[in-house]
């Protein structure tokens, strides 16, 4: 089932102070430890999770829920995984009746995923919040996600011209061949036609 989304701005305000609330919450590490950074060598690839293939059954890590899911994604990679902080470069998730890209790791620092191939060592992660096995994301999501994040990561990196050869999906790159991840409703060939409109 899923919820209404009201235009009103008050509930736009209650739904940001119920994401202010949550992120304040969350347990941080006590001293910000230097995580491997990127060497002189500049990111290759912009690689695209969903939380399907997190491994856990926090139902708030939902986009199209209630509530934002950033503060359970912060639990779940900090106290869970024991990771320093957000095992994500950038993090997709809805607040109100829109999408935002919200920072996470560093781009200077590299994400640790066991499963990827060490190939893809120097790549960007970005993660959408929702289960793209169940969700049917919206076109709003790729514009977005293509505006904010992977067209201006290409153009400032330098990562590429071609997105077709930048993103990746985390499936594409696993040695877990079990893993499909993003879901089967996130379009590859839409993804990367909105990264070319906004080169």
């Amino acid at each position: 089932m899923r919820l209404e989304l009201n235009e009103d701005e008050s509930v736009r305000f209650q739904i940001f102070s119920k994401y202010l609330n949550r992120v304040n919450n969350v347990p941080l590490p006590a001293t910000f430890t230097r995580i491997e950074r990127f060497s002189n060598t500049k990111p290759t690839n912009i690689i695209v999770h969903d939380t399907g293939c997190l491994n856990h059954s926090d139902s708030v890590l939902n986009l199209d829920g209630p509530n934002t899911g950033m503060g359970a994604l912060k639990m779940n990679d900090i106290s869970k995984d024991g990771f320093k902080d957000v095992n994500f470069h950038f993090i997709v998730d809805r607040l109100g009746a829109d999408y935002e890209i919200i920072s996470g790791r560093p781009i200077s620092s590299m994400c640790q995923h066991s499963d990827i191939d060490s190939s893809f060592n120097l790549s960007i992660h970005v993660i959408i919040l929702s289960d793209l096995n169940v969700d049917i994301p919206k076109m709003r999501l790729y514009q977005i996600l293509s505006y904010r994040c992977i067209s201006p990561l290409m153009r400032m990196l330098k990562i590429g011209s071609d997105p077709n050869g930048v993103i990746k999906f985390h499936s594409e790159v696993t040695t877990d061949k079990k893993i499909k991840c993003p879901g089967d409703f996130l379009s590859r060939e839409l993804l990367v036609d909105q990264a070319r409109r906004f080169l």
